[in-house]
């Protein structure tokens, strides 16, 4: 656990790297829909990672 914690540290800082906050990761784009997404239900994470994860929240 404490190597995890070590790695982390060192990929924050050499790659300037910030994970996505937990709390814009449901916010809802209300005039966007894609594929199979529908209007009012598509959100930051589709945005972000829609290529890997077709995912609601």
């Amino acid at each position: 656990m404490i190597l995890l914690l070590i790695i982390e540290s060192i990929v924050r800082y050499k790659m300037m790297f910030n994970p996505f906050p937990e709390k814009l990761i449901s916010t809802i784009i209300p005039d966007l829909n894609f594929n199979d997404i529908r209007m009012g239900n598509f959100t930051l994470y589709n945005a972000f990672f829609l290529d890997e994860n077709n995912f609601t929240i």
